[in-house]
């Protein structure tokens, strides 16, 4: 059966709504009984317009803080920080509005189902003998929404269109015409202290068109205050589509412009050139291509799919094995992250696509000290490349806007950008607490995802034409924001390690010392891949220079007194011992930095954060499963699995921080490939951390850096069979528990291998 959610009751809060997207178009659907509910979405609307962020007064400052936190004086350097270093909070990623169509009837008390379908990305609703459907398509870049009422009289649907912005509604022939103004600042109320923390002003800010179009056999399409009346049909077709004036990060928006509206008829226009069926079949036929690339089976006696969603999970919670679950899980991630990222559209944010607030939780931004990355961990191994695009976007247009913030708070070349962006770049500090504010390196992070890219497709022009600037950007802030440590290493000073904090020798509770774990990390990494791509491409040469003459310069990774990674400069007393970020164990994953000693005293680490309650957040607990997957370690990464799944997953399988972000879905989905099938070190791993709850099963369609797609089956804990196919010449060694085995691929080649006999022969 095609992987599915299912409920036989309607959605009561939008956590219990299903999510659609096209990759700019979103919507939650809540399936009512007598009415639908969907709350809208579209990839641009967001507060703000371009402005100046930059902190001209951070330089001035610089030299002082440094050499403050030379003397050991760590509050007072972080006090300077936060009073001339830092910056002003992100925009907001906004909510289009909502569609709702009711249906003018007594309540049926039919049974009732509502379903998505993962494998069609089609939502539908089954009562009594009516029936609807909805979807959003990328090929036709519209919402559609069919219901057909059952046997009996027909009946009159209402259809309304609104959103929270200031806005104007005009009722056409047969649709609506909305028209609103996005907010030019939402600010942080966290405190519930501002008199206007949501502002509209005329003339500035973003502007949205959103078009609908009704077709009907009723007998008629009434034109009434707020929306349209439909008359004694049998069947409605709603057709919606929305733009806003967005025009590029650094371009203000032209106020009343009439492009928006007049791609909005367009985009209709050539929809309403299809039927209902060419217009469903265009879209699942545009979806199957990359859904359908990737199927996983966890082998069990009795399905527990018959049973709804919501009951399914809570039995899970309540202790029952579901492995269907899991695998339905995967599938879900790799659902969510083709509709809300595809070619064109903007990167998921920390809702991905979806967000019902004007003041969303952490302004639905882009997070990027883990929590962007994480969205796009799996999309290579998950054979999602493509959806993989938008962040590589993002990431060419923060390489452009973080020029400037490099050189006037840092006086360095390249680029750099901190610990949030949205729409418009933002690339300098945000305001608040130096241990998320103040920590430049979301940049040089952010970059290895062009060279993971390259890893997987081995494709050069990416590598050179898009890839290339951007890491070398990255790489020369790197080289330039460097100082000589006082044992005459290089390192990074001022430093922190993202959200935590360590007790000075005072008691104090402090963010900000000099070369951080994971900058160390992000310095051995970055710098190393960016000479990599130089070599390969025989260019930079210059550039190729300056790294060779730093990598021996920068310090080894660090030890504690217990034998675990340590996460500052010097052993710290750490204030929360289980802090929800592992920033430091970057050199495990998703990194390939860490020797057998450095992996075993990682381990250490995770025993004691989990000791300590580490992983109580969703995407915290999908993070540490990465790491004990890439541990090899199936006992532990199942449990994290486990842990993300029972303790911080909605009744709609989205993930609750709380509360809801996208990234444990997304992070969920990446620690399940990563327990099947490894290929970091140049090395294929098979079924490296596969845990004893899933003693049978088979996968198809993983990929693994070099460009090869896998498939494998496994029957009582053991690999039977794999094949492998390689996309380009390739010669990889290839790694199932102690059997290793070194094959050579010609382009399309698929070789088999019957593990049962190697395991023998071994």
């Amino acid at each position: 059966m095609p992987p599915r959610l299912h409920y036989t009751q309607p959605a009561t809060t939008w956590n219990e709504a299903l999510p659609l997207g096209n990759g700019h178009l979103g919507g939650m659907v809540h399936g009512g009984r007598s009415e639908e509910t969907i709350d809208l979405n579209e990839s641009t609307l967001w507060s703000g317009f371009p402005r100046e962020d930059v902190q001209y007064e951070a330089r001035r400052s610089l030299k002082k803080v440094r050499g403050l936190l030379a003397e050991g004086q760590f509050a007072t350097a972080q006090e300077l920080i936060e009073r001339n270093m830092l910056g002003k909070t992100p925009e907001a990623y906004q909510p289009l509005g909502t569609l709702k169509i009711t249906r003018k009837s007594e309540a049926s008390t039919e049974p009732y189902q509502r379903t998505l379908d993962l494998d069609s990305a089609v939502f539908t609703v089954q009562q009594g003998g009516g029936h609807r459907e909805a979807f959003i398509s990328h090929k036709d870049r519209v919402l559609a929404y069919h219901w057909t009422v059952e046997e009996g009289a027909p009946s009159d649907f209402w259809i309304a269109l609104d959103t929270p912005h200031p806005h104007t509604l005009q009722a056409e022939k047969s649709g609506l015409l909305l028209k609103g103004q996005l907010p030019s600042r939402v600010v942080d109320n966290w405190m519930q202290d501002h008199p206007e923390p949501v502002l509209y002003e005329e003339g500035l800010g973003l502007q949205f068109c959103c078009l609908l179009e009704v077709q009907t056999d009723g007998e008629s399409i009434l034109s009434t205050p707020g929306g349209l009346l439909v008359k004694s049909a049998r069947s409605i077709t709603v057709l919606l589509t929305a733009v806003s004036n967005f025009q590029g990060w650094n371009t203000m928006p032209v106020w009343d412009d009439p492009e928006p509206e007049a791609r909005c008829r367009s985009i209709l226009q050539d929809a309403l050139q299809h039927s209902w069926a060419s217009l469903k079949e265009r879209h699942i036929a545009d979806h199957q291509e990359l859904f359908g690339r990737v199927k996983l089976d966890l082998h069990v006696q009795e399905s527990r799919d018959p049973l709804p969603t919501d009951l399914r999970l809570q039995d899970y919670k309540n202790g029952a094995e579901d492995p269907e679950l899991e695998a339905l899980y995967f599938q879900y991630g790799r659902y969510l992250l083709i509709a809300c990222s595809r070619a064109g559209g903007q990167a998921a944010n920390l809702q991905g696509l979806w967000n019902p607030h004007v003041m969303p939780p952490w302004f639905s931004d882009y997070t990027l000290n883990i929590n962007t990355q994480m969205n796009y961990w799996m999309a290579e191994a998950c054979n999602l490349s493509e959806c993989h695009t938008p962040l590589f976007d993002l990431l060419e247009d923060l390489s452009q806007s973080g020029q400037r913030t490099a050189h006037i708070h840092y006086g360095t070349r390249g680029w750099t950008v901190h610990h949030n962006t949205d729409l418009w770049r933002m690339t300098t500090p945000t305001s608040g607490n130096a241990s998320w504010a103040f920590w430049p390196m979301g940049g040089a992070w952010l970059s290895r995802h062009l060279w993971e890219h390259y890893l997987y497709t081995l494709d050069r022009d990416f590598l050179q034409q898009k890839a290339l600037p951007v890491i070398a950007g990255a790489s020369r802030f790197l080289l330039d924001w460097l100082t000589e440590q006082p044992d005459g290493t290089l390192g990074t000073c001022p430093s922190s390690s993202p959200e935590n904090l360590f007790l000075d020798a005072q008691g104090n509770r402090c963010a900000v010392s000099s070369t951080t774990t994971m900058d160390l990390g992000i310095l051995k990494d970055v710098l190393g891949f960016t000479l990599q791509a130089c070599e390969i491409l025989g260019l930079e040469q210059e550039l190729q220079q300056d790294i060779r003459e730093t990598l021996p310069r920068l310090p080894e990774f660090r030890t504690g007194s217990r034998g675990q990674v340590l996460e500052w400069e010097q052993e710290f007393e750490e204030a929360e011992p289980g802090h929800r970020h592992l920033s430091h164990l970057y050199g495990l994953f998703p990194a390939d930095l860490f020797d057998a000693p450095l992996k075993e005293a990682s381990k250490i680490t995770l025993s004691e954060r989990m000791q300590h309650g580490s992983g109580h957040t969703g995407w915290s607990a999908a993070w540490a499963a990465n790491l004990f997957a890439r541990l090899q370690d199936g006992h532990q990464a199942y449990a994290m699995l486990h842990k993300l799944l029972k303790n911080s997953t909605l009744p709609n399988l989205l993930d609750d921080h709380p509360p809801f972000q996208i990234d444990g879905n997304f992070g969920g989905t990446s620690a399940i490939a990563e327990m099947l099938l490894q290929s970091h070190g140049e090395v294929l791993h098979l079924l490296p951390a596969l845990p004893e709850n899933w003693p049978s099963g088979s996968v198809q369609g993983l990929k693994a850096r070099g460009g090869i797609t896998v498939n494998l089956r496994w029957e009582k804990g053991q690999l039977v069979a794999a094949e492998l196919e390689a996309s380009r010449p390739i010669t990889l060694p290839v790694r199932y528990g102690h059997t290793l085995k070194d094959l050579t691929w010609t382009a399309g080649q698929k070789i088999q291998l019957d593990f049962a006999v190697l395991q023998v022969n071994a």
